[in-house]
Order: structure tokens, then sequence, then C-alpha cells
């Protein structure tokens, strides 16, 4: 009388597995779509998949992903799951190195953390703008660290109540220098300097290269400076 309930078990069990198969073999391009109004979001939908499927290293899957937040079904939380970065890596046929979900993952959340802090730039600029005075100094610098180091070290401008912009430097013939990113830091000379002397202990004395000293109130330029250097003037400056 019961001998024939778990052959309807394993049947349930086999229908189960044979669906769960069918899920997992849909297009991977079908799988991303789905995430995507086309009614709206068509445009977003076919340029970023145009990045996934060319890119080659995790950090550019990543970049895409931060294009992704103006879809409507996606959000901080769902992107850093194993289920959302699988969709990515089934586009995403092209990557060399860095493939793993865990990888990507961490790529993920360095550009969520660095993007955070790009609206709480936008909105410090906004709430209390910047006034020069006559212990104003200003400093142009490169960085010589990756993406996931630059939070860091937003994090410790942050922290000094400033803001980091960047800044385009033009070469003699009037056209700008798009090799490296330059970025400024303008503050209270103080305050410069403690974040600078931060951003050594914490990144290295080589992190900030090719570094520009102005100061307003002794009305002078320095340039390739190191960053030892430039924490001097600082110091000196108060």
């Amino acid at each position: 009388m019961f001998r024939n309930r778990p052959l309807a078990i394993q049947s349930c069990s086999v229908s189960s597995t044979l669906k769960h198969i069918e899920m997992d073999e849909k297009d991977p391009i079908e799988k991303y779509r789905e995430l995507f109004d086309m009614a709206k979001e068509s445009r977003l939908f076919e340029d970023t998949l145009s990045l996934l499927q060319r890119a080659t290293k995790a950090r550019e899957v990543a970049e895409v992903v931060a294009r992704l937040f103006g879809v409507g079904s996606v959000n901080s939380d769902r992107v850093v799951t194993k289920e959302f970065i699988s969709i990515l890596l089934g586009v995403a046929t092209h990557l060399r190195k860095g493939s793993s979900v865990n990888n990507l993952r961490e790529h993920i959340n360095s550009i969520i953390a660095r993007d955070r802090w790009k609206a709480r730039e936008k909105e410090s600029r906004e709430s209390k703008p910047f006034r020069i005075n006559e212990n104003t100094i200003t400093v142009n610098f490169s960085v010589t660290f990756d993406r996931d180091k630059f939070a860091l070290m937003q994090d410790i401008i942050h922290q000094m109540d400033m803001v980091l912009s960047r800044v385009t430097v033009s070469h003699f013939d009037g056209h700008p220098d798009t090799a490296f990113p330059v970025y400024q830091l303008q503050g209270a000379s103080s305050s410069v300097a403690a974040a600078l002397r931060q951003i050594c202990d914490s990144l290295g004395t080589d992190s900030l290269t090719d570094m520009r000293y102005a100061s307003e109130s002794y009305g002078f330029e320095r340039s390739h400076l190191t960053l030892s250097q430039t924490i001097q003037l600082a110091e000196n400056e108060y």
C-alpha cells in the first residue's frame, strides 16, 4: 500500500531538478535582460551589455555595476549577491583575470564605497562653500595606488572637513593632459598638513606624487615636490 510513495517523491524530485537545470541553461543575455524594464531602460541595457561583453578585468565589470544603479531593480544589497554576480559573469565572457564571485564582489564593494563618497563630497560642496583666507594653501597631486585604496584617502580627507577635487591640467599648447588624473586639496594649512600626514602614514610616502604647493599667505608656488616635502611646507605655514 505504501510502496509507491518513494516513487512519487522521487518523481517530484526529478521534476524539480529538471526545472532547475532548465533555469540554469537560460541564455545569460536573457537573464541580464530581465533586470531591466525594457520600455524605459533599453538603451542602458544595450550600453552596459556591450561594456560587459568587452570587459577583460573584474574592475571593468564593477564599473558597469556603477551604471546599473539607474536600473529600478538594482540596489547596493542586490549587486553583491552570488545570484547577481553570476548573471554578470555569464555575460562577461572575456574576463581574463579575477573571474571568481568573491573577487568581483570585492571590486563591486569598492565601487559602492567610492560612489558614496562622491555623493557626500557633492553634498559638502553645496552645503559648505569654501572661502579662501590668508591661511589657505592649495595642493595638486597624482596618486600611485589603485581604486581600492582611493576610498581610504577620501575618508581621511573627509574627516578633516575638506573636499577632494579632480582638476584638469593643460600642456603648454593649451591642450588638456589626460594621461594621469590630477587631484586638488584646498584648505587651511593645518588641516591640509594633518590630512597629508595621515595619508603618508596610512598609504606610504610614495602614495602621492608630482605634488604642487601654492600658498595664499606667502604668495609662492612650488612644483614637483614629494609628499614629505609638501607636508613640511604646510607645517611651516602655521
